[in-house]
């Protein structure tokens, strides 16, 4: 097996490259430059770096190495890859522009799964995120010793079902929490800057203050091959400074990236970490 991974940014693609050579599986894969850690050449057996809108140049490069299967990994900002000097470079790949100009939304999903069928045209088949990362994927109940209370369960559930409703809209995954009122949802800024910003709100507001939760979810229709929701370290950090006891995610659909680590920042922080089991709550 010959595995392609499309690095975008973050742990993620590095993760999936360890993972997959544990279990012998030849790695090629394609960076972002300014964008794709550099470390992924050294984990790749083969590597080459690209600029945004190159797609003939990363495609040509999978079928010389002979790539059977195809990962996306990592997240790529699609409304930089939009931005001037990126929409250059894809003029002078007419069939990059041949891509963009089929896509009648130019969001995330749109965007990606027009990069997808891309890739099948040329033979190859696109692996669900979770390839080879099963291991990661958070399960039913909670993750660790700190088990959420029974308001935390409610907000849990109030999260979960506004959660959805956006994330259908393809508006964002997340969505903070706090005394059964919705705090803060995410939109293009992202998982990270959503925590914050709910902070922000209830640090103005001293009776709800340590009462966050924080909401993750798929989309309703989630393509396993992209987008996945993920919670690592970080996502941990920000809870803590946001003032969040509780982060809460889709089970089953959401990578947990060094899932020990994180674990063990939820313990020292205080937070509980929950799998959401979706089916119990429709």
């Amino acid at each position: 097996m010959v595995l392609g991974i499309l690095a975008g940014s973050g742990s993620f693609p590095l993760l999936a490259a360890k993972n997959a050579k544990v279990k012998g599986v030849r790695v090629v894969s394609v960076g972002f430059e300014g964008i794709t850690s550099k470390d992924m050449a050294a984990l790749s057996d083969k590597h080459c770096w690209i600029g945004l809108g190159q797609l003939s140049r990363f495609l040509k490069f999978f079928r010389q190495e002979g790539v059977e299967g195809v990962m996306l990994a990592g997240t790529v900002d699609h409304a930089k890859a939009l931005q001037t000097k990126e929409a250059i470079q894809t003029l002078t790949d007419p069939r990059a522009l041949k891509m963009i100009l089929s896509v009648r939304k130019k969001n995330a999903v749109s965007l990606l799964s027009a990069v997808i069928a891309e890739i099948e045209k040329d033979g190859m088949r696109v692996l669900p995120s979770f390839a080879y990362l099963e291991d990661h994927l958070l399960k039913p109940g909670p993750a660790g010793p700190i088990k959420p209370s029974k308001s935390q369960l409610e907000d849990i559930e109030t999260g979960y079902r506004a959660a959805k409703t956006l994330s259908g809209l393809d508006i964002g995954l997340s969505c903070c929490v706090a005394a059964g009122a919705v705090v803060a949802v995410e939109a293009m800024e992202g998982t990270d800057q959503c925590i914050a910003r709910a902070g922000e709100i209830l640090t103005k507001r001293s009776s709800n203050k340590g009462q966050l939760t924080v909401v993750k979810v798929a989309r309703p229709q989630q393509d396993p091959r992209f987008d996945l929701p993920v919670i690592w370290p970080q996502t941990i950090l920000t809870a803590s400074r946001a003032g969040a006891k509780c982060l809460a995610a889709e089970a089953g659909w959401t990578l947990v990236l060094d899932y020990e680590e994180t674990l063990k920042l939820a313990l020292n922080h205080g937070i509980a970490v929950y799998g959401i089991n979706a089916d119990s709550l429709r």
